[in-house]
C-alpha cells in the first residue's frame, strides 16, 4: 500500500496541475473575452456621444432657421409651447368626445328602435 500510494501521490498532483493549468486558461480567456466586450461598448457609447452632439447641433441649426423663417415676433418660450401643447391636447379630447357622444346618440337610437318593435311583437302576440 505504500508504493501505491507514493506512485499514486505525484500522479494526483500532476492531474492537479493540469486542472488547476486549464482553470487558469479558463479565466484568462474569459478576462480576456470581458475585456473585448467592455472595449467594444465603450466605442458604443462614445459613438452614441458623438451622434447625440451631432443631433444636438441640428436641433439648433433648424430652431434657429425656423425663428429666421418666423419672423421677428416669434418667440419660444416655456409657457407658449405648453399653452399649444394644451390647446393639441384640448382639441383632440374634444375629439374624442363628439366621437363618443356620437356613438352614444347612435346606440340611443338604435335602443329605441329594438324597444318599438319589441312592444309592437308584444303587441301582435296578445
Amino acid at each position: 500500500t505504500t508504493t501505491t500510494t507514493t506512485t499514486t501521490a505525484p500522479h494526483q498532483v500532476k492531474v492537479e496541475q493540469q486542472r488547476a493549468a486549464d482553470r487558469e486558461s479558463i479565466l484568462v480567456s474569459e478576462a480576456f473575452a470581458e475585456r473585448d466586450r467592455a472595449d467594444i461598448a465603450e466605442a458604443r457609447y462614445e459613438h452614441a456621444e458623438t451622434e447625440i452632439e451631432s443631433l444636438k447641433k441640428l436641433v439648433t441649426s433648424l430652431q434657429d432657421k425656423f425663428k429666421t423663417s418666423a419672423g421677428a415676433d416669434f418667440n419660444d418660450t416655456y409657457e407658449e409651447v405648453m399653452q399649444e401643447e394644451i390647446e393639441c391636447m384640448r382639441e383632440a379630447y374634444e375629439a374624442r368626445l363628439k366621437k363618443s357622444t356620437d356613438a352614444m346618440s347612435e346606440l340611443r337610437r338604435r335602443h329605441g328602435i329594438e324597444m318599438k318593435a319589441a312592444r309592437e311583437k308584444a303587441q301582435r302576440r296578445r
